[in-house]
């Protein structure tokens, strides 16, 4: 998978050499939260972004990167509170964008943009909770407690894909690139329970 995510990446990069376009290269943050678990901060947000001109102050752009996202929340798993569960799931993610350059002079641009996501799980982080009990009870009793409930009582099972819609305001002055937005998600994370995206990010960028 992490072959498929370099040529990938490469294959966005080149696209600027046959194109009236330019590459962003970035960095962000993500204040991750799914349904019905609490937000938290997540700072392994990479990637690579192509923008073009469609025609006068509108711009499209297909991106590629990897992002974490999750939650976490207090819960009581086999008789132990545990204080904040941290599920972080890692997500290789393609989007793609129009945007509106309201403001267009010189080298400042600033736009509104949005448009669709698709992620694909591809670190699932599905014991969490597992790890959570591990800290709670200690190293020598959680053999215990899995022989007594079972393996899958401590497994997040977790989906594969991730589709949703995202939107926000993009800053670009020379070659630095600044973007804010937010993501709202259609699928579930988590099997069998409401678990939907409903990210705030912000991502930092050189663009080439």
């Amino acid at each position: 998978m992490k072959k498929i995510f370099m040529i990938a990446l490469l294959a966005v990069a080149a696209m600027s050499a046959k194109a009236q376009g330019d590459v962003t290269v970035w960095w962000g943050g993500t204040v991750a939260n799914v349904t019905d678990w609490d937000s938290k901060f997540e700072p392994l947000n990479i990637g690579v972004n192509y923008t073009a001109p469609i025609k006068g102050a509108f711009d499209w752009s297909v991106g590629l990167g990897y992002t974490t996202k999750g939650g976490k929340q207090s819960m009581e798993v086999a008789g132990y509170k545990l204080g904040d569960v941290k599920w972080a799931p890692g997500e290789i993610q393609l989007e793609a964008n129009g945007a509106w350059n309201f403001v267009k002079t010189g080298d400042l641009k600033v736009n509104l943009f949005t448009g669709p996501y698709i992620g694909f799980i591809v670190s699932k982080d599905e014991d969490a909770i597992k790890d959570a009990v591990k800290d709670a009870a200690g190293n020598s009793n959680i053999s215990n407690l899995i022989d007594k409930y079972g393996k899958d009582y401590f497994n997040l099972k977790t989906n594969t894909v991730d589709f949703g819609w995202q939107g926000g305001v993009g800053l670009t002055y020379k070659f630095v690139s600044v973007k804010a937005g937010y993501e709202f998600g259609f699928t579930n994370l988590l099997q069998d329970q409401d678990s939907k995206n409903g990210n705030f990010y912000f991502r930092v960028g050189a663009t080439f």
